[in-house]
């Protein structure tokens, strides 16, 4: 099985850390980022991965799937260019900047019969998990 052709869009914090995970990641390929940080050129080098300043080049890179890592203004106009060209989007939470916004880039995903994820990390940090367990196991359902 061929690996999943991976972009990342945004190259800051959560863009980096996506970026360093995906090497880890069985059947993943890294192949390309997008950002305009001052550490992007750096980080693409560091990860043997081009750099484009524009996110739409990755298209080029014949990518299946993006992250959007994005300011959350830009959610939308990001994801929904990738949904457009048949490309998976996971975007980093919140989904965007506005109900409009989350709303009609989920119409865009499900129009072009891709999927849309919203990433949230904290979902996984071991204290949340703690704190859910505690309510549901002495507190109940809420």
């Amino acid at each position: 099985m061929e690996p999943v052709r991976l972009g990342i869009v945004g190259t800051g914090t959560i863009g980096r850390l996506h970026a360093a995970l995906a090497g880890s990641v069985h059947d993943v390929a890294l192949v390309g980022l997008s950002g305009l940080d001052d550490g992007a050129a750096a980080l693409a080098a560091q990860l043997g991965v081009p750099l484009h300043t524009d996110y739409r080049e990755l298209i080029d890179r014949g990518v299946d799937g993006v992250i959007v890592a994005t300011p959350n203004q830009l959610h939308l106009e990001v994801g929904a260019y990738f949904a457009r060209h048949g490309v998976h989007v996971l975007v980093e939470k919140p989904i965007a900047d506005t109900l409009v916004a989350g709303k009609e880039l989920c119409a865009v995903a499900a129009d072009h019969d891709v999927h849309l994820l919203v990433g949230h990390h904290r979902r996984y940090n071991n204290l949340v998990k703690a704190a859910a367990d505690v309510v549901a196991n002495d507190i109940g359902r809420l």
